[in-house]
């Protein structure tokens, strides 16, 4: 079954008026998943969705490539993400403090834990508010030496 992004009745989708013929079908593989056809190529998609963003013309595509108007009010931290063995998704934010006996440096890592995928990938893209690491910092288990977490 293939599926039209512009009419039910139509198998294919004409993504740039007489240009190549860019179209979606079901996964021959997965079920439930699709796969965009463009410009020659076979694209495997998860999701309707996901296929029809690959399609030129359609709002899905204008919306994925579309100038997203990022505005830091704040700076933030750096951080690298990670999936637990349990599925977990967290970020690891590297901190520097100060040994209080001493005044040597020390480097501590903090695992903030995320709702899902989609926050742990903004995360790694714009980085963590302050706010967050404040947060993550109130339960002292969140933190330990460098290399703790992804070692």
């Amino acid at each position: 079954m293939a599926i039209n992004t512009t009419a039910q009745s139509q198998s294919s989708f004409n993504s740039n008026a007489g240009a190549s013929m860019s179209y979606i079908s079901e996964s021959q593989t997965f079920q439930g998943a699709f796969t965009a056809h463009v410009d020659g190529q076979s694209i495997p998609c998860h999701n309707a969705a996901t296929a029809r963003a690959q399609i030129v013309g359609t709002k899905e595509h204008a919306i994925v490539n579309s100038k997203r108007s990022v505005t830091k009010s704040s700076p933030t931290l750096p951080c690298m993400g990670f999936v637990s063995p349990s599925g977990q998704f967290y970020a690891v934010v590297a901190i520097q403090g100060i040994n209080h006996h001493d005044g040597s440096k020390i480097l501590w890592d903090l695992r903030i834990d995320c709702a899902n995928e989609s926050t742990l990938r903004a995360w790694m893209r714009d980085g963590v508010s302050h706010k967050t690491v404040l947060d993550g910092l109130m339960d002292q288990s969140n933190l330990r030496p460098s290399g703790g977490w992804a070692a």
